[in-house]
């Protein structure tokens, strides 16, 4: 019987708002004791006992009434008809294996049906009590769950929309980067052919990362860093002196979980934008670390500041936004503000996983 009530129960009323066979078998039990005490106290039916009797024998029938019937496949008027036949039908059998039990029938032999009425209209109105409140859950529950599935779904399209502009941020990256950085190659092979080599060196891991890690939903703050090192490097082959950078990054953030290509938008904006544009070139600092069990990464360049940059409004930044809000909701920001000694601070925060 157990068997066969913990899989209807699945199927009935959502296990009483998820509540486990046990624990609704534990307030049913209670639930019929205090009935029990209340007819004693206002002197109806037996003594206690025979109240309890009557009470735990109705109230566990309309129990197992109330698990063994399907109530997940009915809807409206089908879920409340159904509730209520299985209250009468649960009602009706535990009189009467109430009645068997206790022998009360036997001893108002001349009154058996009066007393068999009475106790079904007693047993259908706690019953009633007991089919409204769980029909009540049943509603509520199916409500939340409703709107658990339409947040999820919304959830999952957001992060199918970021995976996409991930990928479309590659298509515009990779090309426009390869192409440039081939062009280079290639300029350098008869003017000076060990800067050539080394370009194609670092242009080589720069693509292994951007192709193999890249397409992952998640990579580590060490393998971004290393996808900067090969991309700053090129960069430095082709302006020369005009570029510097460095990377200021705890060695015990290297595991630290991010999404894939979260800086390399923001220092090509700065290189772009901000130190490209200068004849003496300039300077990009890129840095990590953790305050109050948030993950802060910043990328700050000497270069000409926010005036000719849009306030770092720029596609890419545009689509880091959003695959932030994606991925994280108002749990991540992204702040890029003037220096006052000139240039641009572009600073990410983001939540620490398992934080």
């Amino acid at each position: 019987m157990t068997g066969k009530q913990g899989n209807a129960g699945s199927e009935g009323l959502s296990g009483w708002g998820g509540m486990r066979l046990h624990w609704r078998l534990l307030w049913t039990l209670v639930f019929n004791s205090l009935i029990a005490a209340f007819l004693t106290t206002i002197g109806y039916g037996g003594t206690l006992a025979v109240n309890m009797a009557f009470s735990q024998c109705i109230g566990l029938s309309i129990f197992v009434m109330l698990e063994l019937v399907p109530f997940r496949r009915l809807e409206g008027g089908r879920l409340v008809a159904g509730v209520a036949t299985a209250v009468l039908i649960g009602a009706l059998a535990g009189v009467l294996l109430a009645l068997l039990v206790t022998g009360v029938a036997d001893e108002r032999a001349r009154a058996p049906v009066t007393v068999f009425l009475q106790t079904v209209v007693i047993a259908l109105l706690f019953g009633g009590i007991a089919g409204y409140y769980f029909f009540s859950r049943e509603r509520l529950l199916r409500a939340r769950t409703s709107l658990q599935e339409q947040e999820l779904r919304r959830v999952e399209a957001e992060r199918d929309r970021a995976a996409t502009e991930l990928r479309l941020l590659r298509a515009q990256i990779e090309p426009h980067m390869l192409f440039n950085s081939l062009a280079h190659v290639q300029s350098l092979v008869d003017t000076d052919p060990e800067r050539g080599k080394r370009m194609l060196g670092y242009l080589i891991d720069y693509l292994r990362y951007a192709l193999v890690h890249a397409r992952e939903p998640r990579t580590v703050l060490g393998d971004e860093i290393r996808l900067l090192e090969s991309y700053l490097a090129m960069y430095r082959i082709r302006m020369g002196e005009r570029l510097d950078y460095t990377l200021e990054v705890p060695d015990a953030l290297a595991a630290e979980p991010v999404p894939p290509m979260l800086l390399q938008p923001l220092v090509e904006n700065a290189i772009k934008h901000g130190i490209e544009p200068l004849v003496a070139g300039g300077t990009v600092h890129v840095a990590a670390g953790v305050e109050a069990g948030v993950l802060w990464l910043s990328v700050r360049d000497t270069g000409q500041g926010l005036s000719d940059t849009g306030g770092g409004t720029g596609v890419g930044l545009a689509n880091l936004r959003e695959r932030l809000a994606a991925l994280y909701g108002q749990r991540a920001r992204l702040a890029i503000e003037a220096c006052p000694d000139g240039g641009v601070l572009a600073r990410l925060e983001l939540p620490r996983e398992g934080a």
